[in-house]
């Protein structure tokens, strides 16, 4: 993979002007010069995980889905 830097348009951003969620920020991207392959590192936002689709989540899991989806949809 021949490596080319991914940059974006501030104006362009939607994340930063979300202060009201937690968000990670990307520390590095790369993209492939065909667009196929691609590289994307992220902040970690422990304690925050992904759920088990199968399994599902908790009450208090989904509270604080709920919240977030609040203040996404207050903006």
């Amino acid at each position: 993979m021949t490596p080319r830097q991914a940059t974006l348009d501030p104006d362009e951003v939607v994340a930063p002007t979300l202060e009201a969620m937690s968000l990670p920020q990307a520390l590095h991207t790369e993209l492939s010069v065909d667009g196929a392959q691609f590289v994307l590192l992220m902040d970690d936002l422990a304690p925050a995980r992904a759920v088990d689709q199968l399994v599902g989540c908790t009450p208090d899991e989904a509270a604080l889905v709920v919240e977030q989806l609040a203040a996404l949809q207050n903006r």
